[in-house]
């Protein structure tokens, strides 16, 4: 099941809400580690990095992750976020922090 967490900017783009970010991202909103994860997994709390990023001006424009067949680890899949200053969204120059995470020990904050 190939999918790669790309960004691209689009014309369109719009500050995501939370309920947004949540319908096409759930793992941005996961509390735990994935139970696979031994105790010396050092968790990185994505909702936590999003509240950050909007304490220095960077609001999610974008969130997607990976699919899972299986249900249950679908809170601890690999996800994209993507942020954008709400003063320069569609500017040719707009800069953008992008975040990538998972809860599941395949890659890191």
């Amino acid at each position: 099941m190939p999918f790669d967490l790309i960004h691209t900017i689009t014309e369109d783009q719009a500050i995501l809400s939370p309920e947004q970010i949540a319908q096409s991202c759930p793992a941005a909103f996961t509390k735990t580690a994935s139970p696979e994860t031994s105790n010396r997994y050092g968790f990185v709390d994505t909702e936590k990095a999003i509240e950050i990023a909007a304490d220095n001006g960077f609001f999610v424009t974008r969130a997607i992750q990976k699919p899972s067949r299986n249900a249950a680890m679908i809170p601890f899949q690999e996800h994209m976020l993507s942020f954008a200053r709400l003063n320069e969204l569609g500017n040719q120059d707009q800069k953008n922090l992008v975040l990538y995470n998972s809860h599941n020990k395949r890659s890191s904050l």
